[in-house]
C-alpha cells in the first residue's frame, strides 16, 4: 500500500490529476506571447523569472472546449525528462493523496473526446482522470 500525491484540477466539471513529482509550481496567469505555426493547444510563451516556457491549453490538448482565461486561471509549471512547460487550468489546483490500489491503471474509457494514450489511470473513488504528462507534452 503506497501513498501517491497528485495535483488535481477541474476542467468542464471533470477532475484531472498529475503526479505531483512532475509539478514544479503553480503561478498566476502571466502575459502570453503567441507563437505562429504551433499546434492549436500551444497558446504561446511566458517569461518565468528569465526562463521562457511554452504554455499549453490543457483543455484544448484533451480535445475539450478551449479555455477562456480569466482572473481564476492558473498556470501549472510541469517538467519531465524532455520538456518543461506551463499548463493553463481554470482554477487553483489542490493536492490529493491516494492509495496505489485505488487507481485503475487500465480504464476502458474516460470521456469520448480524450485520447486514452494521455490517461495514466483513474482514481476510482471520485473518477479523477490521472494524466500521463509525457503523452500530454508530446506533439
Amino acid at each position: 500500500m503506497a501513498n501517491l500525491d497528485f495535483i488535481v484540477f477541474e476542467l468542464e466539471g471533470g477532475r484531472y490529476a498529475l503526479d505531483i513529482s512532475v509539478v514544479k509550481e503553480v503561478v498566476e496567469l502571466k502575459p502570453i506571447m503567441p507563437v505562429p505555426e504551433t499546434p492549436d493547444y500551444v497558446v504561446g510563451l511566458i517569461n518565468l523569472r528569465g526562463e521562457v516556457l511554452p504554455v499549453i491549453d490543457i483543455k484544448q490538448r484533451l480535445r475539450l472546449t478551449p479555455l477562456e482565461p480569466d482572473e481564476a486561471t492558473k498556470i501549472i509549471v510541469v517538467e519531465n525528462t524532455d520538456y518543461k512547460a506551463g499548463l493553463l487550468v481554470e482554477s487553483l489546483p489542490r493536492v490529493h493523496r491516494a492509495e496505489s490500489e485505488d487507481i485503475n491503471r487500465e480504464p476502458s474509457t474516460v470521456k469520448p473526446k480524450i485520447e486514452m494514450e494521455m490517461v495514466a489511470g483513474v482514481l476510482e473513488e471520485d473518477y479523477t482522470v490521472i494524466l500521463n504528462l509525457d503523452r500530454v507534452l508530446q506533439a
